[in-house]
């Protein structure tokens, strides 16, 4: 009997250099499992950080097609006269207006290019009778600068309806596709009224005519350079908008640039 109890005793007991390697393996597997875990999470930190960076990258690549936010006035001036034929006297004379708030939203431009056109068009109202003064012993020439006065009138009423177009309240929007076809149509009739004066005095090809003709075109250049970049800037105002991030959108009042005309 007691040497079965020895025996059961004994029954499966390590000797010590089994249960040292025992050990040593025990060892070695935690410090595999460790190591594994350790990589792991290196992995997945290196994975989320190339993402989020790879993001960054693409957002500003995103934003590089595209006009930056903090764009000066000038520039964005700059940018919006571009897409005219006449785009110095453009940038020069929405340049020189005397603004009570600064403004580098395209549609905001496309107000000042109005404005400044209307300006110089009003200046010429007085310019046919002054040069009627000069030639009233021509009855047929005085014809001719009397018309111009009327298609003067037209023209200036063709852009003074363009910038009422844009006065909005509210809830209105600044732009939209009607508005801006009504727009060109005024834009266009105001150059043609503009061209139909400078037509009327070349056909009565008179030397005193002559001369008027190109006192009167030196004098409408500058005023058909302007209208003609506002229809310009209109014609192109999707694309703008695009160029600039921004959607035809909603304005609030008091958001608006204002132009302050010298008398």
């Amino acid at each position: 009997m007691m040497d079965t109890i020895k025996s059961f005793k004994g029954y499966g007991k390590i000797d010590e250099p089994e249960e040292r390697e025992f050990r040593r393996e025990t060892r070695k597997r935690l410090i595999i499992i460790a190591v594994s875990a350790f990589i792991l999470v290196i992995i997945i930190v290196a994975f989320v950080v190339g993402s989020t960076t790879h993001k960054d990258e693409k957002n500003d690549s995103d934003k590089s097609m595209s006009i930056p936010s903090t764009i000066s006035v000038g520039d964005s001036i700059k940018t919006v006269c571009n897409v005219t034929l006449y785009p110095k006297s453009c940038i020069s004379s929405i340049s020189s207006l005397k603004l009570e708030q600064k403004t580098t939203d395209p549609e905001e431009i496309f107000k000042l290019s109005l404005q400044v056109a209307f300006n110089e068009l009003s200046n010429l109202s007085s310019l046919p009778q002054k040069l009627i003064a000069k030639v009233n012993n021509d009855p047929a020439l005085v014809a001719a600068l009397q018309d111009c006065q009327i298609q003067f009138e037209e023209a200036v009423d063709q852009i003074n309806s363009s910038i009422s177009s844009m006065q909005v309240g509210q809830r209105e929007k600044l732009l939209t596709d009607s508005k801006i076809t009504n727009l060109r149509t005024w834009l266009s009739s105001a150059i043609t009224y503009e061209q139909t004066c400078l037509d009327g005095l070349e056909e009565l090809n008179s030397s005193s005519s002559k001369a008027v003709l190109e006192e009167m075109k030196a004098a409408m250049r500058i005023s058909m350079e302007l209208t003609s970049n506002s229809l310009a800037i209109v014609s192109k105002m999707q694309t703008l908008l695009d160029k600039f991030n921004t959607p035809i959108h909603r304005k609030l009042l008091g958001l608006v640039a204002v132009a302050v005309v010298d008398s």
